[in-house]
């Protein structure tokens, strides 16, 4: 299989449409928890359930699926030892609807204090300038500051990659760095497609959620400004590509990010992201809800 990089650098000398594609404080061991001697947390967080904020406002396209999964993945919380809380997501289907975006939110869970509590924030299905209101700089900085100073982890589901882009009349770059690309196009909704291992890619997620080297599924599969390998910030692995029948190139669809830490931290924090679940029933798939809450799992430290 060719590597990403050297299809991306193919692709610009042939000026072909494909380069568009890939175009100080202390760490506080109270914030941490229990600290092992690799710099983590125990494997089972001191049996304590992994504490999830759900945020999941849209504000440039609505996907009814960022409230329907809501349910499916409490489904998972006994046996999985997470608690997901949605006090400040949009839970109601009615105002949920597809290409439907929010009029309001509470961003407030956004502050250093707030985010305390959470071992992982979850954007699920988030557009837009998702967390910006008239405190928008100290929203921000409290979540960059809960990856790389606290630790903690982030999991990004579909388009997460369509919020903050690069392209808005207010860009936040740390953010497209961090998540490693912005979301550049896709293919119609339902279309065939086979998802593969990356390049023989081993990972904690993948034998986890036991995903299976070669995946056909349906989706609405992704393309991205630039090869996420390609960020500024060291730290991505690719998990996953995609071939779908529209576009055979070889194509990101999931990926890990281990930031590295600011300062005096003990260690960054870890970025789970998928371009899986544009609607509802991908959520429902075990293979997909499998890999998502393995990818939890994994930005909280306990795999």
């Amino acid at each position: 299989m060719v590597a990403l990089g050297k299809i991306v650098a193919a692709a610009a000398s042939a000026g072909s449409v494909l380069a568009a594609v890939f175009l100080c404080s202390c760490t506080d061991l109270r914030v941490l928890g229990s600290v092992t001697s690799d710099g983590g947390d125990p494997p089972d967080g001191g049996g304590r359930p992994i504490q999830v904020l759900v945020w999941n406002t849209a504000l440039t396209y609505g996907h009814a699926s960022r409230a329907q999964a809501i349910p499916l993945l409490r489904a998972r919380e006994s046996t999985d030892n997470i608690q997901f809380d949605t006090t400040y997501a949009h839970t109601d289907p009615s105002s949920t609807q597809e290409n439907q975006t929010d009029t309001s939110f509470d961003a407030s869970v956004f502050t250093d204090q707030n985010l305390d509590k959470y071992d992982v924030v979850l954007f699920l299905n988030t557009t837009g300038n998702a967390m910006d209101d008239k405190d928008k700089a100290v929203h921000r900085q409290a979540l960059q500051d809960f990856i790389e100073k606290k630790g903690r982890g982030f999991v990004g589901t579909h388009s997460a990659t369509d919020t903050y882009q690069a392209k808005a009349a207010d860009p936040w770059p740390w953010y497209v760095d961090f998540m490693g690309t912005n979301y550049d196009s896709h293919t119609a909704a339902g279309t065939q497609g086979v998802a593969q291992y990356f390049q023989g890619m081993t990972h904690p997620i993948l034998m986890a959620a036991g995903t299976p080297p070669t995946w056909n599924r349906t989706d609405e599969w992704f393309t991205f400004t630039r090869d996420p390998l390609f960020s500024p910030i060291v730290g991505v692995k690719m998990l996953l590509t995609c071939h779908d029948q529209i576009n055979a190139t070889e194509r990101p669809t999931a990926w890990v990010h281990e930031m590295p830490p600011q300062g005096s931290a003990v260690r960054g924090g870890r970025m789970f992201y998928t371009a899986f679940g544009h609607f509802t029933p991908a959520f429902q798939e075990p293979a997909v809800m499998n890999l998502i809450i393995a990818g939890i799992k994994w930005a909280a430290g306990r795999l």
